[in-house]
């Protein structure tokens, strides 16, 4: 018998070690044979329950005396019930009308203690793994939804947040679902741009400041920029270019450090590579814009960019708790800088295969228009007040992506 502990405690270690060292943790695991000591003392206080509305066995942790319980159940474990210092779940229960909702539900019970983490373990079917996989998935980009709607100032009236479907679980019961509807993904038909940057890391504002230089110096040397109130615009762009030569190589601003905020590159990449190597492409043919002011303003304006000669703009930004965000990048007709005069919407008459993308080469020298000694949360002050490191013009973009043709109905939402 001690043999085959041996067995399970060698696996058992090792995925501990495992755990510890991806959570970055210090957690110290005892030497076997201190485990070996023990198992006997707990086999005699161990008591095995059937919890369910069948049986009279009841979890009672109001006597004061110490609980080794292995709980098997039912009902009762599926209505939200709490097992004290729970370490080892075998979850099977399924069926095929399951939701999202009950699904967490079920979650909220599996054990997790600060402290014990590389402790925990779960055991099911790789069905239901993969539908929790998933549900991880969905709430991830539930959250960036969240974060992205926010960042432009919509409310929930605004903009309805859209859930990733899955092939077979539903999201909740039909009679809940209101007017929730199958549609496409959340970057069909959307703006998506860049708002949060690490002013406080020099090297990478400058690489992408070059990054982008450098992609506006090969495109104006295959094409004719033309310039439009202060606004240099090409079109017919490769898509693949757009993505391989730049979007790629963009150095985004970590989010983890934000707590998530701002936009999701991850996803919007992903979502254009699909859709540009999709059976039927879309997304092929970008007008690409270098967006500048008018007349000058700052020193040294105008600057060559890429061979074009642009005025920066000015973008100050919030006074937040982390991060830097300068809370809106694009104006209204920026959005329309290629479409026919006639056309007031971003998207409507916008081909599938003609996204736009806008560069903004944003002045280091900006300026809030009010000064305010101690700001509040979410007032504007300067884009690098209170910054030590080196202040840098910073490059920021944004794309519009027309409504697809082809992306499947993947998601529920209104």
């Amino acid at each position: 018998l001690k043999k085959e502990y041996v067995k399970i405690w060698d696996s058992f270690s090792a995925d501990s070690i495992l755990i510890n060292n991806y959570l970055q943790l210090q957690n110290a695991l005892p030497h076997f044979n201190e485990i070996w000591k023990e198992v006997g003392n707990i086999f005699r206080i161990l008591s095995v329950l059937e919890l369910n509305s069948d049986s009279e066995d009841i979890l009672d942790y109001t006597t004061g005396n110490e609980i080794k319980v292995i709980a098997i159940g039912g009902n009762q474990l599926s209505r939200g019930l709490t097992l004290e210092g729970l370490m080892t779940s075998y979850y099977l229960r399924v069926n095929q009308s399951m939701a999202y909702d009950t699904l967490l539900q079920m979650a909220r019970w599996f054990g997790y203690r600060k402290g014990y983490e590389d402790l925990t373990r779960i055991h099911t079917t790789e069905l239901i793994w993969d539908y929790f996989e998933h549900l991880a998935l969905v709430e991830q980009e539930l959250r960036s939804q969240i974060y992205r709607y926010e960042d432009e100032g919509l409310t929930p009236l605004e903009m309805a947040i859209a859930i990733m479907a899955h092939r077979t679980l539903r999201v909740t019961a039909p009679n809940k679902m209101g007017a929730g509807r199958t549609k496409q993904s959340s970057y069909s038909r959307s703006l998506n741009q860049t708002i949060w940057f690490p002013l406080d890391q020099p090297d990478v504002l400058k690489y992408n400041y070059s990054l982008g230089e450098e992609f506006i110096r090969t495109i104006n040397n295959d094409n004719t920029f033309s310039h439009i109130n202060g606004i240099h615009l090409a079109q017919n762009i490769s898509g693949e270019d757009i993505l391989m030569n730049f979007l790629n190589k963009y150095q985004f601003v970590n989010n983890e450090s934000l707590n998530n905020p701002g936009l999701d590159d991850e996803n919007l990449l992903a979502y254009i590579h699909r859709r540009l190597y999709d059976q039927i492409p879309e997304l092929t043919s970008w007008s690409v814009a270098v967006v500048g002011n008018i007349n000058s303003k700052y020193t040294n304006d105008p600057t060559n960019y890429g061979g074009l000669e642009i005025n920066r703009i000015g973008r100050s930004r919030k006074q937040t708790v982390t991060g830097y965000n300068i809370g809106v990048l694009t104006e209204p007709s920026h959005l329309i800088i290629d479409m026919p005069d006639s056309v007031n919407s971003p998207y409507d008459g916008r081909s599938p295969q003609s996204p736009l993308l806008l560069l903004y080469v944003i002045s280091k020298e900006s300026q809030a228009s009010i000064f305010r000694p101690a700001p509040l949360l979410n007032q504007r002050i300067d884009l690098f007040r209170d910054i030590t490191t080196e202040h840098v013009d910073v490059l920021g973009f944004a794309i519009v992506l027309p409504q697809s043709q082809q992306e499947p109905n993947n998601y529920i939402g209104q």
